[in-house]
């Protein structure tokens, strides 16, 4: 059942992004949650109020399609390594997410997040 929960959450958390619902996006961490974006963005977030503004100013991506994940749970925490395909205007990216996740009062949440490029796709040529 955490499994299937946890690719609900990875569901949710792609399909907030695409609608840019950054107060819902950040609802997903816990109160301490980190988003180490250091190697894509050279930031990192911590916190809420830090997650919000982060979000808030950085590019939006046009679409997130997660394409696998697999959790390893230990109790109330689970790691969990997600592959997304993240389109921006400029181009689309392979992206590995890593997620360190806690269950929160019965709920998984991210309790860190870190992002790395695998791979670009260059923006499609006008016809």
């Amino acid at each position: 059942m955490d499994k299937l929960e946890i690719h609900e959450l990875a569901a949710r958390y792609a399909d907030l992004c695409d609608r840019a619902d950054w107060d819902a996006v950040v609802a997903l961490y816990t109160a301490d949650g980190v988003f180490d974006a250091q190697d894509v963005y050279g930031r990192v977030a911590t916190g809420h109020d830090d997650l919000l503004d982060f979000y808030k100013s950085f590019p939006t991506a046009i679409a997130h399609h997660p394409t696998s994940l697999h959790s390893t749970i230990d109790g109330d925490r689970a790691s969990t390594r997600m592959k997304m395909l993240v389109f921006f205007a400029s181009g689309g990216f392979s992206v590995n997410y890593d997620w360190e996740l806690r269950a929160v009062d019965g709920e998984w949440k991210i309790a860190r997040q870190s992002i790395a490029v695998q791979g670009k796709l260059p923006a499609a040529k006008p016809a």
